[in-house]
């Protein structure tokens, strides 16, 4: 049996356990007044499965992508262990606000 992925640690009270992020159509969905907030967000939501940044995950890339009219944010991390995972982003809703 292979060991699970460290990206798979299941978002804690989640209303939707199938939004884990790790892909396009996983996409954690953010809501935020504007993208200061929302980005602020997806780093919280990284944070409470692997700690806290720079301690727990670094930042390797993060980039803007669109798919299907919607827009999403993906980041590239690496974990304390040196493992490396990508979480996704929706961010539609805060996308181009101020």
């Amino acid at each position: 049996m292979s060991d699970p992925n460290v990206c798979d640690i299941p978002p804690p009270d989640s209303d939707d356990d199938r939004r884990d992020g790790l892909s396009l159509e996983t996409a954690i969905v953010i809501e935020a007044e504007d993208s200061w907030i929302g980005v602020h967000l997806e780093y919280d939501y990284i944070s409470q499965r692997h700690g806290p940044l720079k301690t727990g995950w670094f930042l390797e890339s993060q980039q803007l992508a669109r798919h299907d009219g919607r827009h999403y944010d993906v980041l590239r991390i690496r974990l304390s262990n040196g493992e490396s995972c990508t979480y996704h982003f929706d961010i539609t809703d805060f996308y181009r606000r101020r």
